[in-house]
């Protein structure tokens, strides 16, 4: 019990009187509280991500849409939309010359979005099947000792 009341009173001496709860020693945090900028940009940014959001919900409404008009097709009716839109068609395999080196495709994010925007020199639309500096000549005349891939 002595122990608590002697706790109480250093509270109160450290607080000042009566041991309030005071934000006396807290920073101050009234900066720019009434500045209308900051205001305007906080309501551009609200209203833009109001309008994603929106955007986002109509879209899923979209596709759910599109998902059980699908769902209801004839899978005849759904093959022949298939053929029409190109959608499983598969592309046709680049012809390998006699020993040609594989070269890797690499490593890079392939999105749809970002490879609408780039451009025909982009390094992830290189055709990386065709034949490079030793692979452009015909191996096959070569001796055999000579024909192996390194």
């Amino acid at each position: 019990e002595a122990v608590v009341k002697s706790d109480a009173a250093d509270r109160a001496a450290h607080h000042g009187d009566g041991g309030d709860d005071s934000d006396r020693d807290a920073p101050d945090d009234t900066d720019d509280l009434d500045d209308p900028l900051e205001f305007e940009a906080w309501r551009v940014r609200e209203l833009a991500r109001a309008t994603r959001e929106r955007d986002d919900r109509e879209k899923a409404a979209e596709d759910e849409k599109e998902t059980l008009r699908r769902r209801a097709l004839t899978p005849a009716e759904r093959a022949a939309e298939d053929a029409e839109s190109g959608k499983g068609v598969k592309k046709e395999k680049a012809k390998w010359k006699f020993l040609q080196k594989y070269h890797h495709k690499g490593a890079f994010f392939m999105d749809d979005e970002t490879l609408e925007k780039a451009g025909e020199g982009d390094v992830r639309r290189r055709d990386t099947d065709g034949a490079v500096l030793d692979d452009t000549f015909d191996k096959a005349a070569m001796p055999k000792v000579m024909q192996v891939k390194d």
